[in-house]
């Protein structure tokens, strides 16, 4: 028959034989449902075979992400550690310039600045070396600032001014005594000054020492530190107790003409170590 396809069919049972015609259209539709069948299957396994392959992958995906969260972790802690140095950087700064006198910074300009940039890569090295940049830099005004505040103390604690006012009635030195006419060494300064006139401390110091003896009369004592003393003796009042932290400045005492004295005036001597110096070598005003 035209167009169609004769398919002979043998049975062992019946021993007969069966005729079958199938249109060439048919075995076509087959055939194109069976390419399709086998391309769909193509599909199936190859997409099964990729997704065992993305399986076995999963453990190093989760070790690279647990590896990237530790980085932005350990980014995080170094970015905190940095702002708080940089914090304490600009405190120290702040401090040394308040201390020479300078402009302070207040919006943090002429820091290291921390940001505008995205972390990836050798970003971890650029914060240690920053973080070991500013870490340096602390220390360096940790240093300066130490060195400052010594010389701070050390003139707050060195006698400078005046401790009254007054003309110099008898300088330090050896000269010939009043009383005895005899040459003698005189270990301080006389000042000349009328009674009660006040006497202020030459520098910050402790008081020691608050006594009298027929020859000085009553004597105050300050120890100002780094080897200096100061001695005032004729003095009428004490305005300070021992035991007393005073300031440069600050009124101690009045003059007076207590002790074996030719009148009212203030003896002053300075004391390095023990060992009486020029007191005019420490009188800057």
């Amino acid at each position: 028959m035209k167009g169609k396809v004769h398919l002979l069919i043998f049975s062992d049972r019946s021993k007969g034989v069966r005729s079958i015609y199938l249109s060439k259209g048919f075995i076509l539709s087959i055939s194109i449902i069976s390419v399709f069948l086998a391309l769909a299957l193509f599909h199936i396994l190859k997409e099964y075979r990729d997704l065992k392959l993305n399986s076995a992958s999963i453990p190093s995906l989760r070790t690279e992400l647990a590896f990237k969260t530790f980085q932005i972790q350990l980014l995080s802690e170094r970015l905190l550690t940095i702002r708080r140095e940089l914090s304490e950087l600009r405190k120290l700064d702040k401090k040394l310039r308040m201390m020479m006198n300078l402009e302070t910074k207040e919006d943090g300009k002429g820091f290291y600045a921390v940001g505008g940039e995205d972390l990836k890569g050798d970003n971890i090295l650029r914060l240690y070396r920053l973080e070991n940049e500013v870490i340096s830099g602390i220390q360096e005004k940790t240093d300066l600032l130490a060195y400052l505040q010594d010389k701070k103390r050390r003139f707050e604690h060195t006698p400078s001014i005046r401790p009254t006012k007054g003309w110099i009635s008898s300088p330090f030195g050896y000269r010939i005594s009043p009383f005895t006419g005899k040459r003698e060494f005189h270990s301080g300064i006389d000042i000349c000054t009328r009674t009660g006139s006040p006497i202020v401390a030459p520098a910050s110091g402790k008081v020691t020492d608050i006594r009298r003896d027929h020859i000085n009369g009553l004597i105050l004592t300050i120890r100002h530190g780094y080897g200096f003393t100061t001695k005032y003796a004729h003095l009428s009042k004490v305005l300070v107790k021992k035991g007393e932290r005073v300031k440069r400045g600050q009124k101690i005492a009045l003059v007076g003409a207590t002790g074996r004295t030719t009148g009212p005036h203030l003896h002053y001597e300075v004391h390095i170590n023990g060992v009486p110096i020029n007191p005019m070598r420490y009188i800057l005003d």
